[in-house]
């Protein structure tokens, strides 16, 4: 079975001071909405969670990835745990943890394997509930996750404390509470004070269906007072059982059809104790004919000799514009995460230390990793070691200027080398600054630009480097760095070409091109120069190393598919490569002579 947590020292106080909220069973909110989105992108949990303990439930202020459930019994709550200390409380595999090994929320739905939850601590000290994420698979808990989620709670707790003050700033609702016992002169008093914030007021007798509006009430919905009140006559009627809905009347006529249902269900909920506040937003038709949006809270003040509600007291706030920031809020993420998450480019984020922060599908898929795999990650396990110090220095770069570019070499999941162009911009706005990246897979534009020039400088033919490739080497030369220069042409390759064809004299300078390479160092470079011509250079060799080689192929002249003769020179200090390259065709044509041979 699973085993329920103790229960604190100060339960009591905590308790007490999580009623006082007023949050309890209170609708979703887009700020508690945002901490637990964070968290779930944080650590790429499918479910994040913002609970608050009460003395037999948690429940959920903020629901992401468990749809569909609004609460648990505390006996099987992980959060019970996390509110008994000031850390984060993780779990990572509840499986192997006698705790929760047989907790049905483990062995059935959500199948719950991991859990990190910080408490959501008040200024006071005591802990309402937690800001969690949960995984259906066993994990870790970085401890750059665990610290963010630690701030995210602590925002949380803010955002509570900052939500019970606005309600009593906005509503008053212990002065409204004292309207119906105050003097007539200092009802009117706090009527003016009323309508000086620019909130609408009503008053309800149960009983009777008495209703009383304040004159902002009626200029919220563009009406004169003395008009609203003739169609207020029979505005909310007493709650009977057989009766529809409470809502009724000209109220009824002035509210959105879509509304009145939760108009009427968080009424009654009201007042058969059930809420401790009423609450509710609503669409309402102004005189003109136009939807606003507006804000009704109320409380019943006062009751019957036997119990029964009997006066209500509550406030009208028109929230269109509100509302419609909100709306546009919500559209401008839905449409940053749509582009986010469907875009073709790579996008990710990272914090000056250059830890992901996120990162989109096509920027995981890139690497071959889940997105949960790559939060948290540092940049650095992705890159090779030798490159870490052009990784730091991009990092300075960056953090320096606000702005880097460039092409950064990536392992894949797999081990595969990747090359991203990027142009990444630190992001200063929010308190934590952060880098936002965007780059393009050019991996295999960079394999085919390697290819194209490879081609460029090779021999169609022979796959020898050709004349393109020996002038790219003469413009490189070091200063004063030794060259050997071997040229070597063809002895009677014309008759071959004439007597057998091309395609026999194709194959001979290929046969020949193979020749060279085999008798030759292994740094040395074969060029086929022309029709048959070829030359060999030898990098830092002298006078003796060329003599060498030539030595070499010399003797091996009987494995030699048709006869050549060589030349050699030396190209020392900063003469050009050409000199050297005439100064052994000299000689060639020298040996030529003395031997007696002139023809091709």
């Amino acid at each position: 079975m699973a085993v329920p947590a103790p229960l604190a020292s100060d339960e009591g106080r905590r308790l007490e001071r999580l009623l006082s909220l007023g949050v309890l069973d209170s609708e979703a909110e887009p700020l508690f909405d945002a901490l637990t989105r964070a968290a779930s992108l944080l650590t790429g949990a499918p479910i994040a969670l913002m609970t608050l303990v009460d003395d037999r439930r948690q429940w959920f202020k903020s629901n992401i990835g468990l749809e569909g459930t609004a609460e648990t019994s505390r006996d099987i709550a992980f959060c019970s745990y996390t509110i008994l200390g000031d850390e984060p409380f993780v779990v990572r595999d509840a499986m192997k943890d006698p705790r929760f090994s047989d907790n049905p929320l483990v062995t059935d739905a959500p199948h719950i394997r991991f859990y990190a939850g910080a408490p959501i601590t008040l200024g006071d000290g005591l802990r309402m509930g937690a800001l969690c994420v949960i995984d259906r698979r066993p994990r870790e808990l970085s401890e750059q996750q665990a610290s963010i989620l630690r701030e995210l709670a602590r925002a949380a707790a803010e955002a509570l404390e900052q939500r019970k003050a606005a309600l009593e700033r906005s509503e008053s609702l212990h002065r409204e509470a004292l309207l119906h016992r105050l003097q007539m002169d200092d009802r009117k008093r706090l009527a003016a004070i009323l309508d000086a914030s620019q909130a609408g007021t009503w008053e309800w007798n149960i009983q009777t269906g008495e209703m009383r509006f304040n004159e902002q009430w009626a200029r919220i919905l563009g009406y004169k007072l003395e008009d609203l009140d003739l169609l207020s006559s029979s505005v909310w009627r007493h709650l009977r059982a057989d009766e529809g809905g409470i809502v009724q009347g000209a109220q009824r006529r002035l509210t959105h059809p879509d509304d009145l249902p939760l108009l009427d269900e968080r009424l009654q909920e009201h007042l058969r104790g059930e809420r401790p506040l009423f609450e509710s937003e609503a669409r309402l038709r102004h005189q003109d004919g136009h939807w606003l949006w507006g804000l009704l809270r109320g409380r019943v003040i006062s009751h019957t000799d036997d119990g029964a509600p009997l006066w209500i007291y509550g406030t009208l706030v028109d929230v269109s514009e509100r509302k419609r920031a909100v709306e546009y809020v919500q559209r401008s993420e839905h449409r940053f995460r749509k582009l986010f998450e469907e875009s073709l480019g790579l996008i990710c984020t990272h914090d000056l230390d250059g830890t992901i922060l996120s990162a989109n599908p096509a920027a995981a898929q890139s690497l071959g990793y889940s997105m949960g795999e790559l939060l948290g990650r540092p940049f650095k396990d992705l890159i090779e070691p030798t490159l870490h110090p052009m990784f730091d220095a991009y990092l300075q770069r960056v953090t320096t200027t606000g702005v880097a570019q460039g092409l950064l070499r990536i392992q894949s999941k797999s081990g595969n080398t990747l090359t991203w162009q990027y142009h990444n911009s630190l992001d200063t706005e929010g308190e934590d600054p952060y880098v936002l990246g965007h780059a393009l897979d050019v991996t295999e534009r960079m394999r085919h630009e390697s290819q194209l020039r490879e081609w460029s400088v090779r021999d169609s033919l022979t796959g020898l480097y050709n004349r393109r490739y020996l002038g790219q080497v003469a413009e490189n030369l070091v200063r004063g760095e030794p060259w050997g220069c071997i040229v070597i042409d063809l002895e009677r390759f014309k008759s071959v070409n004439d007597t057998y064809g091309h395609q026999r004299g194709d194959q001979v300078l290929v046969a020949m091109g193979q020749f060279l390479t085999t008798h030759v160092r292994p740094d040395d470079i074969v060029v086929r120069s022309g029709g048959d011509e070829f030359v060999v250079l030898l990098p830092g060799a002298g006078e003796q190393d060329t003599l060498a080689i030539m030595q070499r192929l010399d003797s091996a002249r009987a494995s030699a598919p048709i006869g050549f003769t060589m030349g050699h020179a030396i190209r020392f200090g900063d003469a050009p490569l050409d000199a050297a390259l005439a100064q052994a065709d000299n000689q060639l044509y020298r040996v030529r002579r003395d031997r007696g041979y002139q023809g091709r």
